[in-house]
């Protein structure tokens, strides 16, 4: 396929070699302040990438296909490769992987209008999002062999719900199912306990001031609850019950 970007990006490397493209010598990648090397490169009219000398090592491969390209074909992410003397990359792109799932509360019965974000931690394109239906189920285009967290948001209602992380998850196939422990698989949305308090400054209530809740031991992933203060510096945040978390 002509005209399709294909990134090689490596956080650990071997040798360090020049980074050239070798039929002209013209410099088509380089190195970020942590070391990371990274570069992008396009399709022939054959579909074939340029020879490169690139510095050896562990690379992650994702391909992208062209605006123009027929409908099914999406952004891959290829199985990590390792590059040495004289390696071959065969591309391959394929169809969008479609994740789904059900989300349920603790008595197993479907919760609608809750939030499904998928974050990717490969920096492939924007966050997939959508809305559970009244059924509780959901259906996001992600990209295949990538890998993702997964936020599940609550709507507000009488009935506090805490916000669930998922992850990570590594989409493969043509539909990918999340399985929870509810009913029939269906992804348990615990109810949440209610943790309220004030910001002060000098005796003083502290108002709009970001108040998020962020789990132990999980650095970067997405925050379990969150909630400004009002005028008077009091919050109020819903996290999850630790009794009733999958």
């Amino acid at each position: 396929m002509p005209d399709a970007r294909v990134t090689l990006e490596a956080s650990s490397l071997g040798e360090v070699g020049t980074v050239t493209v070798t039929q002209d010598g013209s410099e088509v990648g380089a190195f970020g302040a942590e070391g990371r090397f990274r570069t992008t490169v396009v399709t022939d009219a054959a579909g074939r990438i340029p020879a490169l000398a690139v510095p050896a090592g562990t690379y992650r491969v994702l391909v992208e296909a062209p605006e123009d390209a027929p409908a099914g074909y999406g952004t891959t992410v290829m199985a990590p490769l390792t590059v040495t003397a004289a390696t071959a990359l065969d591309l391959v792109l394929k169809a969008p992987t479609e994740l789904e799932g059900v989300v349920v509360d603790d008595l197993g019965a479907p919760v609608p209008d809750v939030r499904v974000i998928a974050v990717t931690q490969m920096g492939v394109g924007s966050a997939a999002q959508g809305v559970t239906d009244a059924d509780g189920a959901f259906l996001l285009d992600v990209v295949a062999g990538a890998s993702y967290s997964v936020l599940l948001v609550p709507p507000s209602g009488a009935q506090p719900l805490a916000r669930r992380v998922l992850g990570p998850i590594v989409p493969e196939g043509i539909v990918h199912t999340l399985q929870g422990q509810g009913a029939q698989g269906g992804l348990i949305l615990p109810s949440g306990l209610a943790l309220s308090g004030r910001v002060v400054f000098q005796s003083d209530g502290l108002g709009g001031v970001l108040v998020q809740a962020i789990p132990s031991g999980t650095d970067g992933d997405p925050v379990l609850a969150e909630t400004v203060t009002d005028l008077t510096g009091a919050f109020t945040l819903v996290v999850p019950d630790p009794g009733l978390v999958e």
